[in-house]
């Protein structure tokens, strides 16, 4: 029997993988573990490389990696991916920030589902959620978005259970 993980990837970690995931894979398969969930970040920071970013080319760029991770994830038998679902960006509306943030995240679903591999988006502090009642207003927009929520690290840690998403 293989023993459960988490798996945190880090810029330092994709690199490598992105560049040949199969054999990456390959090489996490022969620890004998199985990842159950792979926390995915495009840089080390919410901003610089935001799912949501302003740029046309960082996103397109976003998608590139993306799509390098899931062959990764699909080869180590990963089922899913968690990501963040972007920051509101300087001189967009926060509806702006929002669709475009919906936009993408429905795109790396899709990406993941040719894969076998189910996405979710963390309500990260910091992040463009700062709410329970905005994460459940953005996720019944977007069906086929999935949640994940961890803690600490959560923008509904701090929330009472009585406000919290059901």
């Amino acid at each position: 029997m293989r023993n459960s993980s988490h798996c945190l990837a880090r810029p330092s970690i994709p690199t490598r993988s992105l560049n040949s995931p199969v054999k990456e894979a390959e090489r996490i398969n022969g620890l004998n573990v199985q990842v159950a969930n792979l926390i995915f970040s495009f840089s080390s920071n919410f901003s610089e490389r935001a799912v949501n970013h302003r740029d046309p080319s960082i996103r397109a760029s976003n998608l590139k990696e993306f799509k390098a991770v899931t062959q990764f994830c699909q080869h180590c038998a990963v089922p899913s991916i968690t990501v963040l679902p972007g920051v509101f960006q300087q001189g967009w509306s926060r509806r702006k920030s929002l669709a475009v943030s919906a936009e993408m995240l429905n795109e790396l679903t899709q990406i993941a589902r040719r894969r076998g591999v189910v996405v979710a988006f963390e309500a990260h502090v910091g992040s463009i959620f700062e709410s329970p009642k905005e994460t459940l207003a953005f996720l019944r927009a977007n069906s086929q978005l999935r949640l994940t929520r961890t803690t600490p690290t959560s923008s509904l840690t701090a929330i009472p259970k009585a406000t919290s998403i059901p």
